[in-house]
């Protein structure tokens, strides 16, 4: 395994694992510090965009992306994502202006 892989993954499984206890305010504070993760503003902790192509991410999509209410930009390409899209996927993430998830086996 890659460390770029390595790196990948850790980030994603950190993404993923602070929906889980994410409040109204979307993410904890350190997930604006991620590469790929943009921020509307670095003192309200909101997620503007996340843009991880090619980073080597793989597994189902990450349903848990509902948690950033505010997000208007999804950029997953090139990456190993497989399964099945949700079919709501409109109102998990109701802000997506942009989303690209080309390259994948969804």
């Amino acid at each position: 395994i890659s460390i770029q892989t390595l790196v990948a993954n850790c980030f994603w499984f950190l993404l993923v694992s602070s929906f889980a206890g994410a409040n109204k305010a979307d993410t904890a504070g350190f997930i604006c510090k991620f590469s790929g993760v943009t921020c509307w503003h670095i003192d309200e902790n909101r997620v503007l965009s996340i843009k991880v192509t090619g980073f080597g991410l793989k597994g189902e999509f990450p349903v848990g992306i509902k948690q950033c209410s505010v997000l208007v930009g999804l950029e997953l390409s090139r990456n190993n994502f497989s399964g099945v899209l949700p079919t709501n996927i409109g109102s998990l993430v109701p802000s997506l202006t942009t989303l690209d998830l080309s390259d994948n086996q969804l």
